[in-house]
């Protein structure tokens, strides 16, 4: 009997779990999909398709950011220290500038105003151009490409100050880039002018040639009788007296002489001295005047003696 128990309460206890799977099977919710076989898996419909892996590698869709190749000019106008760049073609934000020369990077501020010089793509700074490490006035062959930098690069830059260093451009990139340069026409290159071909002049008409005057007949030279020099006047003589005026004394006889020829003076001597005198005067009177006159031309010193 007690076996006969266990195997209806076995039987019991299966009737019991398939009644619950029942009931669970009712409370199922409207409308849930049902679980596909394996390999039989389909996306759902409004999935996103892409070009590359996972979707990842399409080309996002936006405006296109400015990305040129060109020539710059080097330290050009005065940025007051800013790191920038600027020209009527740039968009306002921030650039990295590629030197193509050297594949050196960096990150600066650029604006649409002013306009750049002709021929130039952009005008950079002074210290655009020492962080380059840019010389001299040659024009400088860059690349500039508009990106957004994170925030500490922005306040950086407004402040005038570098942004963090940036990965110098690779040599393939910078191949490919030198080959789009090539297209571009270098600063003030222009076609030489073609020579126009001048056109046909009328011969000038013949002149008969003009005759020369005849030349004067040369005046017969007068003959002048020799004459005898005239005699030479008798010099002045010395006017007599007993007043002197004593203008300097000198140490140098080259000295004493040039002042007795500016002051009409004679020159004589005294012991290792040469003296400088004016007179001999009649009056003191005469021989005063003529101190005082001295006195007035700078030598004060003069003074009247007598023999």
């Amino acid at each position: 009997m007690r076996y006969l128990n266990r195997r209806a309460w076995g039987a019991l206890s299966a009737l019991g779990l398939i009644a619950s799977g029942a009931a669970a099977a009712q409370h199922k919710p409207a409308g849930a999909p049902a679980v596909a076989p394996i390999g039989d898996a389909t996306p759902p419909a409004d999935l996103p398709a892409g070009t590359g892996p996972s979707g990842t590698s399409g080309t996002p869709k936006g405006p296109v950011r400015f990305d040129r190749v060109g020539y710059a000019a080097v330290g050009a106008g005065d940025s007051h220290g800013a790191i920038a760049a600027w020209g009527a073609g740039l968009p306002n934000g921030f650039a990295e500038v590629t030197d193509l020369a050297t594949g050196r990077t960096i990150l600066v501020k650029i604006d649409d105003t002013p306009a750049a010089k002709a021929g130039f793509l952009a005008d950079l700074s002074p210290g655009v151009a020492h962080l380059l490490g840019l010389s001299g006035s040659a024009p400088a062959k860059v690349r500039i490409r508009e990106v957004q930098p994170i925030a500490a690069d922005e306040v950086a830059l407004e402040q005038g100050r570098p942004a963090a260093p940036r990965l110098d451009a690779p040599p393939i990139l910078l191949t490919g880039l030198r080959a789009q340069l090539a297209q571009v026409p270098a600063p003030g290159a222009a076609a030489a002018p073609v020579a126009a071909t001048p056109a046909p002049s009328k011969p000038a008409p013949k002149l008969a040639p003009a005759k020369a005057p005849p030349a004067p007949k040369p005046a017969p030279a007068k003959v002048t009788p020799a004459s005898e020099p005239a005699p030479a006047k008798p010099a002045p003589a010395q006017a007599a007296g007993r007043y002197h005026v004593r203008v300097a004394s000198f140490a140098s006889q080259a000295n004493a002489k040039t002042l007795a020829g500016r002051i009409a003076g004679r020159v004589t001597q005294a012991g290792k001295y040469w003296r400088v005198e004016l007179g001999p005067f009649a009056d003191a009177a005469a021989a005063k005047r003529a101190r005082d006159g001295v006195a007035k031309r700078g030598y004060g010193d003069a003074r009247v003696i007598t023999d």
